[in-house]
């Protein structure tokens, strides 16, 4: 998983139009003009392991994301091409237009979608990953004192350094991070006992213990997982719908679990491919009617710290009529039967509140005429003010 200011080396993969793909069948409806690009790390500086690394020849990008994307392409009726890129450069290229998709292993978060379409693919969380038998006893919630690899950029960079934090805050040592951009140096730091543990994603953390023949093991749980995305350009979301699409095709075909299951990833599947966009406000204005504000009602956090201290009040006062001695509920009983009481109950009722209500309704129907409201059939969680930005509430 990685945040958008990493500087490592990738490559990106880039399908051109009209090269066939005969091995796949071609989903006409899916079709699209232009090209397809698709980022993956390069082994000489980024060895992901599974998820895109250099084969053994040194030119061939393999790995999960290689065959899912393959099979999403090949929906297209496109092939794909390698071009190199620099990882930071990746999303900038997708929004200029110099790269038509993006995909290198991107957790999907806020600061990505201001930027670009995301389309959902996998689930990955973070894996602690530390010698076999773990002779150091770690505990990824107790790690203070210890040293922990990562890999730089990943956002297991910013969670060690939250428990870290969290150790010198209590007066225990600092956990000691071991960082290096190339992934399979951090395994091998963990391999060698330079590092007490490692903390990557999981699919990188659990294909790292399959393949060092029993020199590793997990350790704890997965925690804080989050789905990887597609990069599509922001103004493009029909075709990011396409992706979408074109992943929900491969699913139904088995064509993505066979990619997962081929790297050992099968626990990361998911069954709904969704295109991710941020909303910037709580408040938009409807495209269609100028000066029409639609907004969500806010509930305020200390509401219901009021309404505690409003029972209590009112119990404090029920409880000192019950107890006090000279209240005489008989003779206030009788006040309250009195014809000028009476009248004065009925009155106010009839003058004072129904009016109000008659006003509100009125108000509420002249707005709704003006064609304030969303809908025709109501305006559930819809605020409606008038152009001049003065609403009633």
């Amino acid at each position: 998983m990685r945040w958008l200011g990493g500087s490592t080396p990738v490559w990106v993969l880039a399908g051109v139009l009209g090269a066939r793909c005969p091995s796949h069948p071609v989903d006409p409806a899916l079709v699209s003009a232009g090209k397809i690009k698709r980022p993956a790390r390069s082994l000489s500086a980024d060895d992901l392991r599974p998820n895109e690394f250099l084969d053994t020849d040194g030119k061939t990008v393999v790995g999960m994301d290689v065959d899912v994307f393959n099979a999403v392409a090949a929906k297209f009726g496109v092939k794909v091409e390698y071009v190199p890129a620099t990882f930071d450069s990746i999303i900038l290229g997708v929004s200029s237009g110099k790269y038509d998709v993006g995909l290198s292993s991107f957790t999907i978060n806020d600061e990505r979608k201001k930027q670009v379409n995301m389309v959902s693919y996998f689930n990955a969380g973070t894996q602690w990953v530390t010698q076999k038998g773990n002779p150091k006893k770690v505990d990824p919630d107790n790690a203070c004192g210890l040293n922990i690899g990562v890999q730089k950029g990943t956002v297991q960079v910013d969670d060690i350094t939250a428990r870290s934090k969290k150790c010198t805050d209590a007066g225990k040592p600092a956990i000691t991070q071991i960082v290096d951009g190339d992934q399979g140096k951090v395994t091998t730091a963990v391999i060698g006992g330079k590092a007490d543990a490692m903390a990557a994603d999981s699919p990188v953390g659990l294909y790292a213990v399959k393949q060092t023949n029993g020199q590793l093991e997990a350790v704890g749980s997965i925690y804080d997982a989050a789905p990887y995305g597609i990069v599509v350009p922001k103004d493009q979301t029909a075709f990011a719908q396409a992706v979408a699409d074109a992943l929900k095709a491969i699913s139904t075909d088995g064509t993505y679990k066979t990619a997962l299951n081929k790297w050992g990833n099968e626990s990361g599947a998911i069954t709904s491919f969704a295109v991710t966009q941020h909303l910037a406000l709580a408040v938009s204005r409807a495209s269609d009617r100028p000066g029409v504000i639609n907004a969500r009602p806010v509930r305020h956090p200390w509401r219901w710290v009021a309404i505690a201290i409003i029972l209590v009040l009112v119990a404090m006062m029920i409880s000192s009529l019950v107890t006090n001695e000279r209240w005489d509920f008989g003779f206030a009983f009788q006040i309250m039967q009195q014809t000028p009481v009476l009248e004065g109950l009925w009155k106010g009722t009839i003058f004072g509140t129904s009016p109000r209500s008659w006003a509100g309704l009125g108000l509420l129907a002249v707005m709704w005429r003006r064609g304030c409201c969303s809908g025709s059939s109501g305006c559930p969680d819809t605020c409606c003010l008038p152009s001049s930005g003065r609403g009633f509430l």
